[in-house]
């Protein structure tokens, strides 16, 4: 049976995604599912580990299959990786998501806020801090983030998918 996930949490790193995410689906009674999580099970590999080893780019391709996989199955509420939106194929597979009715939430963060968020305070992988080598946390993903996701919007991003309402 195909699902689709009843929204779509997207954001920068430390914008609350998976905070948001979980709560939201509590109080709906549904499924939460975070495409890290799921890369993670595939490769038995964090996802700082795999970012740093075999690299970014690879991670890149398992995130864009992660996510066309929840796109596709899940029935919840699916948080995506912080960096996701950096893909054109993610783009991709949110616009069509959202063009059939889907709904993406952006959510943003104060860069004070995420400075201060405990897994930036501690030097370490990026992304999330914690893996077997350390890397500097300026990868390159912020440069590398569409304009609308470098700072607080006052609207959706302008890459953000139509969204529509179910049922």
């Amino acid at each position: 049976m195909t699902h689709r996930p009843l929204l779509v949490v997207v954001g920068p790193p430390a914008s609350g995604k998976t905070t948001v995410g979980t709560a939201v689906a509590a109080t709906l009674g549904l499924p939460f599912r975070d495409t890290d999580a799921d890369i993670e099970d595939v490769t038995g590999v964090t996802v700082a580990d795999l970012f740093i080893d075999p690299g970014e780019t690879h991670f890149r391709v398992l995130e864009e299959q992660a996510v066309a996989r929840a796109l596709a199955e899940h029935g919840g509420v699916l948080a995506l990786g912080g960096g996701a939106v950096l893909s054109d194929t993610t783009r991709a597979l949110l616009v069509g998501y959202g063009r059939d009715g889907g709904t993406v939430v952006p959510l943003d963060v104060d860069d004070d806020l995420a400075a201060a968020h405990p897994r930036t305070l501690t030097p370490g992988p990026r992304p999330p801090a914690g893996g077997r080598r350390a890397a500097p946390c300026t990868t390159g993903a912020a440069a590398g983030r569409p304009p609308s996701t470098r700072r607080r919007p006052p609207r959706p991003p302008a890459w953000a998918p139509p969204t529509g309402r179910r049922g």
